[in-house]
């Protein structure tokens, strides 16, 4: 999860990216920005003023939001877990293995076909038919220490594995190392509930940020 400020990459998206999160008004269908007092980490979670986030599902689901609009990648399926100041993102991605030739002559990235977006100049690369068309797989696993001051969400990444073909990559960060830019990006959502007509930056900047964490370069943090 994530820095969900949403910019189409040239490889496959990732979760945090992720976690990349959220809208807390009606715009979802089925989306009330509820938090559940159980786990509140439960919810819809904001990571600027347009709308773009995320919302975590009681049941362990976690939907991306760009622009106010459920991600509709069919190829992606991200759930969530937590233990103590332990979040964990896991993410299986499935895509064309090979670029796809749009009906008008482009070409465009297998990943970006079926992801609710259009990138061929004449929306050929949506809606379809993968049957029958070579698949590849990858899946990530990345571990973020969390915590939660008020209605901020404070994230800061620690582990990050992701698996393609059978190949293993991993990166650990040490926790004394977290929001290191080299090594460990740190990021801030605000509860969607929170919002209303208060600006992002004005609910960040009233919180106190935990002792570990630091912002991030483009974050406005006074």
């Amino acid at each position: 999860m994530l820095d969900m400020f949403y910019k189409k990459p040239n490889f496959r998206k990732t979760v945090v990216i992720a976690i990349t999160l959220l809208m807390g008004v009606s715009v979802l269908s089925g989306c009330t920005g509820d938090e559940d007092t159980e786990n509140p980490i439960v919810g819809i979670w904001y990571e600027d003023d347009e709308m773009s986030g995320a919302q975590f599902t009681a049941d362990g689901g976690m939907t991306n939001i760009y622009e106010g609009l459920p991600d509709e990648d069919e190829g992606v399926d991200i759930s969530w877990t937590s233990n103590g100041d332990r979040l964990t993102i896991n993410a299986e991605m499935s895509f064309l293995a090979d670029d796809f030739v749009c009906d008008n002559g482009e070409e465009v990235p297998g990943d970006w076909v079926n992801d609710g977006m259009e990138d061929c100049a004449d929306g050929s690369d949506e809606g379809v038919d993968t049957s029958g068309m070579e698949m590849d797989t990858i899946t990530y696993t990345v571990v973020y220490k969390y915590e939660i001051v008020g209605d901020v969400l404070f994230l800061g990444t620690l582990s990050v594995v992701s698996v393609m073909d059978g190949v293993e990559s991993s990166s650990t960060i040490p926790e004394e190392g977290i929001c290191d830019s080299s090594g460990s990006d740190c990021m801030s959502f605000i509860r969607a509930s929170a919002l209303g007509n208060v600006l992002y930056d004005t609910v960040l900047n009233g919180v106190d940020a935990p002792d570990w964490w630091v912002a991030p370069p483009e974050d406005d943090w006074d």
